[in-house]
């Protein structure tokens, strides 16, 4: 938790002159970890995709919670700021993507701006209360 932006800009970095594109992949608590790094892709220019699964909670830890103490949950919730509005105070783009049909052109936008040199942040709701597998 915490590791996929900083690990992003570490392949980016080491891919210098390459084309490829990095995308880091976390959750809203994840995200929370390491957002600081954002200006370290921005000031290194390493610029990568973000794509932020947010759920309004630490997920993993709230469904751990619910299966095992009786749906009891204690400091999972999080009342989160607009993740796509911080990607622009950071000077980044920052796109949310509120329903599940307008991933795919987020997404084709998020990879336009990446392959324009320019970090990207995509902001996905998600629901929180859907299962996680087994």
């Amino acid at each position: 938790m915490g590791y996929a932006i900083p690990a992003a800009i570490a392949c980016r970095l080491a891919l210098k002159g390459n084309s490829r594109d990095v995308i880091a992949i976390c959750g809203d608590g994840g995200f929370y970890m390491s957002m600081h790094e954002i200006s370290t892709a921005i000031q290194e220019n390493a610029p990568i995709l973000i794509c932020i699964f947010n759920d309004q909670a630490l997920g993993t830890i709230k469904h751990q919670q619910r299966n095992f103490y009786g749906g009891r949950l204690i400091s999972v919730n999080l009342k989160n700021p607009s993740f796509a509005d911080i990607a622009e105070s950071f000077g980044c783009h920052g796109i949310s993507v509120e329903r599940p049909e307008h991933l795919s052109s987020a997404l084709s936008d998020g990879l336009k701006y990446l392959r324009m040199g320019e970090t990207t942040i995509l902001d996905i709701n998600i629901d929180g209360e859907e299962a996680l597998p087994p």
